[in-house]
């Protein structure tokens, strides 16, 4: 069975929008490959300042983190 999806039907948003304005401007791999690493790195940088943020918020040290990462949390497997 063959399932079909109509594009003509799909909404993006002003984002969306521009991402694909953007991209139809790319006419080599390597300006491809550029746009996709600007775009990973400003997404990076936003999870890192959220991450910072809440760091902050909650007074966190890194003794504190080092013990969270050490920590086993996963359920035990009866053997």
């Amino acid at each position: 069975m063959t399932t079909r999806t109509s594009v003509s039907n799909t909404r993006f948003n002003v984002v969306q929008m521009h991402l694909l304005k953007m991209f139809s401007h790319t006419r080599t791999q390597k300006s491809l490959e550029d746009l996709k690493e600007l775009l990973a790195h400003y997404y990076s940088d936003l999870v890192k300042n959220e991450a910072n943020e809440i760091w902050d918020s909650k007074g966190l040290t890194n003794d504190q983190m080092d013990e969270i990462l050490n920590t086993h949390k996963r359920t035990p497997y009866n053997r």
